[in-house]
């Protein structure tokens, strides 16, 4: 449920917080129409799709706060079809990897396909097509940066897919799609070892315990060009949980997954929670 966030009037809500405007006008919008929003055409497009069904893009693109605070009644929000573009998504990929990587089986097409849909490269995709900006929410929401949560980001990305999907069919979503993961695909190779890949298994950990994403920063470089040594640190809600070193600085912050992965039990004690095992 989102939390009152104070007992600000609407006006003092705007001029205090610009970023509200938009949500703003738009509830003043629906309450002079009859509940009924309009989308601009910058709006209605997804990476150069164009919905024709201005309602299921509003569905797509309004969070369950923004109804439940009152500016948009009675109508729907994006989980549905966040649902149903989460399915898309894993089809579209399972696709597309078994194309990239005729030879790979079962269990490494799989690993490959959770390193790809997962909220950290969906929020990071949503953020490259701005839909932060988009996002019908709720003032809590806004006040406390939801079109830059991770989560929220990843969400309405699948709603849109699921949105696209409904429209037209899976040849166009595949088409809106592809690029969006085209380099990320063409970046792994067939013998890339799964078994190994810390930062997913790290990643798949921290959402499971803290709902959050983890982020790596490259802390230095050092040793002769043709033979460098990196060194990265992982960090979850900004705080740093563990460092690591390697040839590279893909292999570092491997490292340093594989070090907080190790050490995870004590350090969520910082951030406040006990778990017998992760």
């Amino acid at each position: 449920m989102i939390k009152k966030v104070s007992s600000e009037s609407d006006s003092d809500v705007v001029s205090r917080h610009p970023e509200v405007v938009f949500d703003e006008q738009n509830r003043l919008n629906t309450e002079k129409k009859g509940h009924s929003l309009s989308l601009k055409k910058d709006q209605s497009e997804f990476s150069g799709y164009l919905f024709k069904d201005e309602g299921l893009c509003l569905q797509a693109l309004t969070h369950k706060s923004f109804v439940y605070e009152g500016f948009h009644k009675g109508k729907k929000y994006n989980e549905t079809l966040e649902f149903l573009g989460d399915a898309v998504l894993d089809l579209i990929l399972s696709r597309l990897l078994m194309k990239n990587f005729p030879e790979a089986n079962e269990g490494i097409l799989s690993k490959k396909r959770a390193s790809l849909v997962n909220e950290t490269v969906l929020a990071k995709i949503a953020t490259d097509l701005n839909l932060g900006e988009r996002m019908f929410l709720g003032k809590g929401e806004v006040h406390t940066g939801g079109r830059t949560k991770p989560r929220l980001l990843a969400s309405v990305y699948e709603a849109l897919v699921g949105a696209a999907f409904i429209e037209t069919d899976y040849a166009t979503v595949e088409k809106i799609v592809e690029p969006h993961f085209r380099t990320l695909i063409h970046s792994q190779t067939i013998d890339e070892s799964f078994e190994a890949d810390y930062k997913t298994k790290f990643q798949e950990v921290v959402q499971a315990d803290l709902r959050c994403g983890v982020t790596y920063k490259t802390i230095s470089e050092k040793g002769l060009s043709h033979e460098p040594v990196f060194e990265s640190a992982a960090m979850v809600l900004e705080r740093e949980v563990g460092r690591g070193i390697g040839k590279s600085k893909k292999a570092s912050e491997q490292a340093a997954a594989q070090k907080s992965l190790e050490d995870w039990n004590q350090n969520l004690i910082s951030f406040g929670v006990r778990k017998k095992n992760v």
